[in-house]
């Protein structure tokens, strides 16, 4: 008890210095500067008692703002500092507190799997990461080096969500952050954080992740009125996404519910219950698209250019068909590079330009020195090669297999089973839309993959927790 209040002492009588000292450091920087420190370093006391809380934060945070939010305004070295490495630095310093001062003597790392896969993947990253010091600029490497370290999200859920509790606590949290997205969309609601983004900017990756799980739980529901109030929810998210004119995003949700489809033949007693997902989501999608040619037809037009464009490409004279060979000619360029240095690829670092955009005269990134390649895959492969690729890839087949045989054995825990199918579709949502954009090496969105597959090793471990204690 005296060593608790003698805690919660030097917390607050710390996080006073911290007040005081950012009031003394606005007399002479911008307030704008001093913020994010402020709230960093407040962050990080209260998160010696929550740890927890920096994560959950940094969701709700990215649900809502996307971009903005993951701009701090400061830079270290030339290197912006996006909110997701200050959380993340923030997040292993306090574990590490734990290790050093409190004698915290459980193995964080004891209940994680495919844990000797990530080795593998962190000397490949590890390579290119040098090799991006040496030949490069240090500014680049670090950002680049964002997909490779993000990974450790991975392993931080399972640590720090160790509780159904605190687990459902953040699902119910970006639940009503995409609640608050779609609402203030429909009321032309811009409201923005700073110049780089507001509320409900890319919000179709958000949204799309709520709908999936939306979709799953309403399996799950009896009473009829809450039924009908999560269908209503989810046909204004979904009529968002529409909106958003984002056809990565439309993708990836058909591939998603395909996913579920065939997930539902090793669901056992769930199999009828997924298919009746799949059904409702078809459904859903047809009286969507009446709803939408009913309302306002200008909307359903853009929205059939906008297929048309995607499919019909190579015949169609439109901007969207134009972004579809943009994409092409910076994948091929980028191959025939990665072809010249197939099994480490160029590391970290290198700036790629598109040699056809640039004949061309098209958008090639002259303004930044590079361009993205906006396939999240095939810049792994280009950054670490043939093989750190095929690690990737081995990582993630690896952890589909073993949540699959999950799923084969759970028993009598609907909800578990059901939030673990969510969010392994979730995972199939991500890996698919960062085929056609910048995803897994964004500050905003470049954390959900591996959050997604870190509460899904959480909630293994808590079933088996429940398991042993029956």
């Amino acid at each position: 008890m005296v060593q608790t209040t003698k805690s919660k002492t030097i917390n607050y009588g710390a996080m006073l210095a911290v007040g005081i000292a950012s009031g003394i450091l606005c007399s002479y920087f911008s307030f704008y500067y001093i913020l994010p420190v402020a709230m960093i370093s407040a962050l990080l006391l209260f998160q010696i008692n929550h740890k927890y809380f920096l994560l959950l934060l940094l969701i709700l945070g990215f649900a809502l703002f996307a971009r903005g939010f993951a701009h701090l305004g400061i830079e270290i070295g030339g290197l912006p500092l996006y909110i997701t490495e200050a959380v993340l630095f923030a997040t292993l310093v306090t574990l590490l507190l734990d290790k050093l001062i409190r004698g915290d003597r459980l193995s964080y790392l004891k209940n994680i799997p495919l844990k000797k896969e990530f080795v593998f993947f962190y000397s490949i990253g590890f390579v290119a990461l040098i090799r991006g010091f040496i030949y490069y600029t240090p500014v680049l490497t670090l950002r680049h080096s964002a997909l490779l370290y993000y990974s450790i999200f991975y392993f931080l859920i399972p640590i720090l969500f160790k509780d159904l509790r605190r687990i459902e606590l953040l699902f119910k949290v970006v639940f009503v952050a995409c609640i608050i997205i779609p609402i203030a969309a429909l009321l032309k609601t811009d409201f923005m954080i700073n110049i780089y983004g507001g509320l409900g900017h890319y919000s179709y990756f958000y949204l799309s992740l709520a709908v999936i799980f939306e979709s799953v739980y309403l399996a799950r529901l009896k009473k009829g009125i809450y039924k009908v109030l999560l269908i209503l929810i989810i046909f204004l998210q979904l009529l968002a996404i529409l909106m958003s004119g984002t056809r990565a995003a439309w993708i990836a949700l058909c591939v998603s519910l395909l996913f579920l489809l065939c997930l539902s033949p090793r669901m056992g007693k769930s199999k009828r219950r997924m298919r009746t997902i799949f059904f409702y989501g078809v459904l859903g999608g047809i009286i969507l698209l009446i709803f939408v040619a009913l309302v306002n037809p200008l909307l359903f037009n853009e929205i059939k250019t906008e297929v048309a464009s995607t499919l019909f490409f190579y015949r169609m004279q439109t901007v969207s068909a134009s972004n579809v060979w943009w994409r092409l000619f910076i994948w091929r360029d980028m191959l025939g590079e990665l072809f010249r240095k197939p099994l480490f690829g160029w590391g970290f670092g290198k700036p790629f330009r598109s040699p056809t955009l640039e004949a061309l005269g098209w958008e090639h990134g002259a303004r930044e020195g590079w361009i993205d390649p906006h396939n999240s895959h095939l810049n792994i492969a280009y950054k670490t090669g043939i093989i750190g690729f095929a690690i990737f890839l081995l990582i993630m087949v690896g952890f589909f297999r073993r949540t699959m045989s999950f799923l084969r054995h759970i028993r009598q825990n609907d909800k578990i089973e059901l939030y673990v199918v969510a969010l392994l579709t979730c995972v199939v949502y991500i890996l698919t839309i960062a085929l056609f954009l910048v995803v897994l090496e964004g500050p905003y969105m470049g954390s959900f993959l591996w959050i997604c597959m870190g509460l899904i090793v959480a909630l293994e471990n808590i079933y088996r927790k429940m398991e042993v204690k029956s």
